[in-house]
């Protein structure tokens, strides 16, 4: 993931509902759509989100026309659908992308991980734009050096910590 990219996972409520105590970290070792299937009209509606396929083996990615732009991919394995994950850049795509995608995604009666906030949201643009306020994909369209260095800060800070899960 960017520093200029807010990210966004679709989560089923039934998976929220079982897993509230520890999403996060459930998120980590589990797939959401585990035992979900996702709507065709739905995954058409994803698919038709962002012009250009870059799609490999069993994992759909569509991205922006824009340079350091938005994507989305819809992760599988063995046909099934495991995750799907949003990457929008505040910096790089129209906020009608985002509203797309969150029109879609209340169609499919599902919620939102944001990574950074570690927070479950539903998928209203208000309460979207108040998350993504706080993180870095907005701190990097008015201070990129800073951006990526908390980026790389927070991934080293997961590294540790799953080293120190690790040992014990």
């Amino acid at each position: 993931m960017g520093a200029h990219h807010y990210y966004l996972q679709v989560i089923p409520k039934r998976f929220v509902e079982k897993h509230k105590n520890d999403l996060a970290n459930i998120l980590e070792e589990q797939d959401a759509w585990e035992n979900e299937i996702p709507s065709s009209e739905f995954l058409g509606e994803l698919r038709n989100l962002l012009p250009n396929d870059t799609s490999w083996g069993e994992v759909e990615e569509f991205e922006s026309k824009n340079k350091w732009g938005s994507d989305v991919r819809i992760w599988k394995e063995n046909n099934q659908v495991r995750s799907i994950v949003f990457r929008y850049s505040p910096f790089a795509d129209p906020l009608k992308l985002l509203e797309n995608f969150l029109n879609a995604v209340t169609n499919e009666n599902s919620l939102l991980f944001a990574r950074q906030s570690q927070a479950i949201l539903k998928p209203d643009i208000l309460v979207i734009l108040e998350d993504m306020k706080k993180s870095r994909a907005c701190k990097f369209t008015s201070n990129p050096t800073s951006a990526i260095v908390d980026a790389s800060e927070s991934v080293k800070d997961r590294i540790n910590k799953r080293l120190s899960d690790m040992e014990e």
